[in-house]
């Protein structure tokens, strides 16, 4: 609970009140999501089965990679620029909308091609409209450069509802696959149109307006969609090689727990996002006192991200049956097992975000490169030897190496090592009795 509290006291904010209100704004609709979500997903989960869902899972999965490709817009970028140069926002708005339409072109040509490969067309045919439903969230992204999350909050929160109710309503009538993807991209449809409806106004030039040269985005957005691209790849390699592997039922008992996982992660980027906009001030303006924080991140994060998967890992025998029911039993041991890739994941935010506010976002590629000649030989022969529980574990070891062990060993991540480092150190000297 710390870790909240830290995302709480917004840097240089007008008040705490207002630290406070930015924060609840912006993580009421991701709480309100995550609970809709889990309870429509555990419905639709037990609805379809560990194989029907195994199959719609990766079919969005599969999607969800490729609307990487509208990083080329990159919604970090819009946050940080609009809150460092306000003045620049109409343009930024502009320059952010067409290029996540035209990352979007590509990213339903690779949905659609995927069913190729991997057979159900109809389900694939409708996933490749969700990347052109996802283009107006660079509206969005400037709200929150502006901590205006209220903006936003309700039109995200009335849509969760909506799908929730939606994906009832099918499974009481017995829906197949396809009725839930159109729901999915349906809710995107949704608050796509009412983003542009909320930030009409934009696309007005204001009285100081300063240029933003498209250029200059792309050159900040270029390595962000590389890197969203083959990070976004070599996060779900595993999913890609146990559908290779063991494909049938097991699919869908480590996708679950898989799902599951990412539902609860929805959380982690309210609370860098309430963060980024000051971090990136304190950066450009004092950098001892950005280091200082960055450090008592890490170090909470270490210390409450660790304790928070042994946590989840003791309750795995209760949440999946409640969850999944009897079916989904052979996922007990894989929950148990994933839930320590929670404390890597936070730990990857963090970087990444600071990768960002430093302009390193290189930076990924030189992890992935480094990391894929480990992951694949190990992923590959975890599954093939115990099947998903394996491949939980071989995740366990992947997500540690790139995230903690890369930055203490690699000589381009030396910055973000040297604090990591200060915070490992923090977190054993705590664990040391005193004399």
């Amino acid at each position: 609970m710390r870790l909240f509290s830290v995302a709480l006291k917004k840097i240089e904010a007008a008040s705490k009140s207002e630290g406070l209100k930015s924060f609840l704004l912006h993580v009421a609709p991701r709480i309100f999501r995550l609970v809709t979500g889990i309870i429509g997903g555990a419905v639709v989960t037990r609805h379809l089965g560990p194989e029907n869902f195994g199959v719609f899972a990766f079919a969005n999965m599969v999607a969800t990679w490729a609307c990487c490709l509208l990083q080329i817009g990159s919604l970090e970028v819009i946050t940080k620029n609009t809150a460092v140069n306000p003045a620049q926002i109409p343009k930024q708005v502009q320059i952010g909308l067409l290029f996540r339409f035209l990352g979007s072109l590509p990213a339903m040509g690779i949905i659609l091609i995927s069913s190729v490969w991997f057979g159900h067309m109809s389900l694939y045919s409708i996933l490749a409209l969700l990347p052109l439903a996802l283009v107006p969230d660079a509206i969005e992204a400037v709200f929150f450069g502006r901590s205006q999350f209220d903006q936003t909050a309700l039109i995200r929160m009335v849509v969760s509802a909506m799908g929730l109710a939606a994906r009832l309503v099918l499974v009481f009538y017995g829906a197949r696959m396809e009725g839930f993807a159109w729901i999915t991209v349906g809710e995107g449809l949704i608050i796509g149109s009412l983003m542009l409806w909320k930030g009409r106004t934009m696309f007005r030039a204001q009285q100081n307006e300063e240029p933003c040269s498209w250029r200059s985005f792309l050159t900040q957005s270029l390595p962000l969609v590389a890197v969203a691209v083959v990070v976004g790849l070599a996060l779900r390699l595993d999913q890609f090689i146990l559908q290779a592997c063991r494909p049938g039922p097991e699919v869908g008992y480590y996708l679950v727990v898989v799902r599951l996982f990412e539902m609860g992660n929805i959380l982690i980027p309210s609370l860098l996002a309430v963060l980024l906009p000051d971090l990136a001030r304190w950066q450009h303006l004092a950098i001892d006192e950005y280091q200082g924080k960055m450090v008592r991140l890490y170090t909470l994060t270490y210390r409450w991200g660790f304790l928070a998967s042994c946590f989840l890992s003791l309750l795995a025998p209760l949440v999946i049956p409640i969850l999944f029911g009897d079916s989904f039993r052979a996922s007990i041991p894989i929950f148990m097992a994933y839930a320590f890739t929670f404390p890597s994941f936070l730990i990857g935010n963090i970087r990444a975000m600071d990768f960002l506010i430093r302009g390193q976002n290189e930076h990924h590629l030189i992890v992935i490169l480094c990391l894929v000649p480990i992951q694949i030989p190990l992923c590959w022969w975890m599954a093939t030897w115990a099947g998903p529980l394996g491949m939980a574990l071989a995740m366990v070891a992947t997500t540690f190496i790139s995230t903690t062990l890369f930055s203490l060993v690699l000589p381009p991540l030396r910055e973000a090592g040297q604090l990591q480092v200060l915070a490992l150190k923090g977190v054993f000297r705590s664990l040391t009795p005193k004399n």
